[in-house]
């Protein structure tokens, strides 16, 4: 009973990211509904995987330079040093935008022209990143993040 607990507030907890990449194109993935009788066990497997894809899909668009951005944006301009929590928060954030950033080109069909960043990026925890992004009513208050376009689609159920 814990773990369908767990596993149900992940999936609810994932909302925000799964939603922002629900349609990113990913060549070579298989998407497959599942029965409505899947546990929420299953069902976080498959959301995970369709994010992963996703992010792997959007690699070539990441750029560092956004991130470093968002990054020092988010930790303000105070004089003490960041707590660990804080640092967190704001890498959490920075990784955010440079999704958003990375999806917006890549509706664009703006994507290949650059060469890629040397240093390979893998989020820390897709949770955290997936409360970065979600609206500041659900969430606890993060860096503004640049709007990745209007949100016309119904909402689906995973």
């Amino acid at each position: 009973m814990t773990q369908t607990m767990l596993a149900l507030r992940q999936l609810r907890d994932l909302g925000p990211l799964w939603r922002e990449l629900k349609t990113v194109p990913t060549p070579g993935a298989i998407r497959t509904t599942l029965p409505w009788w899947s546990s929420p066990a299953v069902r976080l497997t498959r959301r995970r995987t369709q994010i992963f894809d996703a992010l792997l899909t959007l690699a070539p668009a990441y750029e560092s330079a956004v991130r470093d951005k968002a990054y020092r944006a988010a930790l303000g301009h105070g004089d003490n040093p960041p707590t660990a929590e804080a640092a967190a928060d704001a890498a959490d954030a920075a990784d955010a935008a440079m999704i958003v950033a990375a999806r917006a080109k890549q509706r664009t069909g703006f994507i290949g022209s650059a060469a890629p960043d040397t240093k390979p990026w893998r989020p820390r925890d897709l949770v955290a990143l997936s409360r970065a992004l979600a609206p500041p009513l659900t969430s606890r208050p993060s860096v503004p993040l640049p709007h990745s376009g209007a949100r016309t689609e119904s909402r689906q159920h995973d």
